[in-house]
């Protein structure tokens, strides 16, 4: 993204509620806290432990963090090495942005070797299971524009549209979003997202494979259990397979 195009993105997706919050709690005693795909930093920014790192790939996203006082890192989420942390966070369904299983287990081998012996990863997301279970993919026009929001920009009023195409087998979403003035209809902007989301019955199996285990499931940031008939947030907690069985 350019940065005007990441400066629009963060004015829609500004994070589910209570997320920063709980991120804060959760890390609050830590020594070093890695968030990947930390955007401009709204998460990271606002944690108070004792070191926090943001990693980034995109250019826009850091220019904009920068601009507000908190710089990422450059890199890539499947492959890094910036020393070990205790904790390891990816909010706000960042790890769907790994759009393949490859991708997505590299990522989670990373963030193996980058965890302290006693470390944690927590990651949020929405659920899928029920919305993949009981909805047909005709049941998501992909010329259908829904507006998702209305927000203001440079003092101006905008609308934002969003289109998205499913691919169920796949379990990937794109989701393309319009911005248009809303006096005049001139589109100002436009960008998609891709996601591929996961089912909660393979995180642990995939946890496994990348040399972690699940310690908690949960269905919300109050640390309900996770159920996929009434769950909308998917929250996880895994550590190092070689942590035992430690409290999470």
């Amino acid at each position: 993204m350019t940065p005007e195009e990441a400066h629009l993105y963060a004015l829609v997706h500004d994070g589910a509620p209570g997320d920063v919050e709980f991120y804060r709690t959760v890390t609050a005693d830590a020594g070093r806290v890695l968030e990947l795909g930390c955007g401009w930093g709204r998460v990271a920014s606002q944690l108070a432990c004792g070191e926090v790192v943001g990693l980034e790939s995109d250019p826009g996203m850091r220019a904009v963090g920068a601009s507000r006082g908190f710089t990422p890192v450059e890199g890539d989420m499947r492959s890094f090495d910036l020393g070990t942390f205790d904790f390891v966070i990816i909010p706000f369904t960042g790890i769907y942005c790994l759009l393949s299983e490859d991708d997505l287990l590299a990522c989670l081998r990373s963030v193996r070797a980058a965890l302290a012996p006693e470390g944690r990863l927590v990651f949020d997301a929405y659920a899928a299971d029920r919305f993949h279970e009981d909805s047909l993919p005709e049941d998501y026009p992909d010329d259908l524009l829904e507006l998702v929001a209305e927000i203001e920009h440079a003092g101006e009023p905008l609308l934002v549209y969003e289109r998205s195409t499913w691919d169920k087998d796949a379990q990937r979403v794109d989701a393309h979003y319009v911005y248009e003035r809303e006096h005049g209809g001139e589109v100002i902007a436009e960008i998609e997202i891709g996601h591929r989301y996961l089912l909660s019955e393979t995180l642990e199996p995939l946890l496994a494979r990348a040399g972690l285990s699940l310690l908690a499931m949960r269905g919300s940031f109050d640390g309900e259990p996770f159920d996929t008939e009434t769950s909308g947030s998917l929250v996880v907690v895994a550590c190092r397979d070689d942590a035992g069985a430690l409290e999470a």
